[in-house]
C-alpha cells in the first residue's frame, strides 16, 4: 500500500489520468509486450504485480514531464525501447523511486536528446542534461553514466528551448 499512498503526492496527475496510466501499464504487461524477465527489468522485478507497478511508475513519470513542459503525451504509446524519444522529438524520460537518484544514461541512447530525471514516487522533476554533455568521461561508471542531480540544468531551461523552437 505504500506504492498507492506515494501516488496521492504526485501534484501533476488528476486521478483520472492516474488510471489511464495504470490501465496502460496493465495492459502493456497483459498483451506480452514486456514480462518479468524483460532485459533491463529482470534485476528490478520478480512478480507480474510488480512488473505493473514497475511499468506505472515509468509511465507517471513520462507524463508528469509531458505535462510540466505542455506536451501530449498518450499513455498508450509507452515503450519506444530508443527508436523514438518518449516525448516529442527529444525528450527522454528517466525515473528512479530513490529521491537522491542520479540520472543514468545508456551506450545505446540517443545522443540528440535530452535526458529528464523524475525521481521517488511523488514524481518529483529534477533536471535535465543533453544527452551529449552526459556521455562524459567525467559520468562514467564502469556500465554507463551517472549524473549527480546536482549537474543537471533546470527543467524551465528545457521549457524555453522549447518555446524558442
Amino acid at each position: 500500500m505504500q506504492f498507492l499512498e506515494s501516488l496521492k503526492k504526485n501534484k501533476m496527475l488528476s486521478k483520472a489520468e492516474l488510471l489511464i496510466c495504470f490501465e496502460a501499464a496493465r495492459n502493456h504487461v497483459i498483451d506480452g509486450a514486456v514480462t518479468v524477465n524483460f532485459e533491463g527489468r529482470k534485476r528490478k522485478v520478480k512478480t507480474t504485480r510488480e512488473l505493473i507497478e514497475f511499468e506505472f511508475s515509468w509511465i507517471i513519470a513520462e507524463f508528469t514531464v509531458a505535462k510540466e513542459l505542455g506536451l501530449n503525451y498518450d499513455p498508450k504509446d509507452f515503450n519506444k525501447f530508443r527508436n523514438r524519444a518518449d516525448l516529442g522529438d527529444d525528450i527522454e524520460v528517466r525515473w528512479t523511486p530513490y529521491t537522491a537518484g542520479h540520472l543514468i544514461i545508456e551506450l545505446n541512447d540517443r545522443r540528440q536528446d535530452n535526458a529528464v530525471l523524475v525521481t521517488g514516487h511523488d514524481y518529483q522533476i529534477r533536471g535535465y542534461m543533453p544527452i551529449r554533455e552526459a556521455m562524459s568521461d567525467v559520468y562514467w561508471r564502469t556500465t554507463n553514466y551517472w549524473i549527480p542531480q546536482s549537474h543537471l540544468s533546470p527543467i524551465d531551461e528545457l521549457k524555453m528551448v522549447l518555446s524558442n523552437g
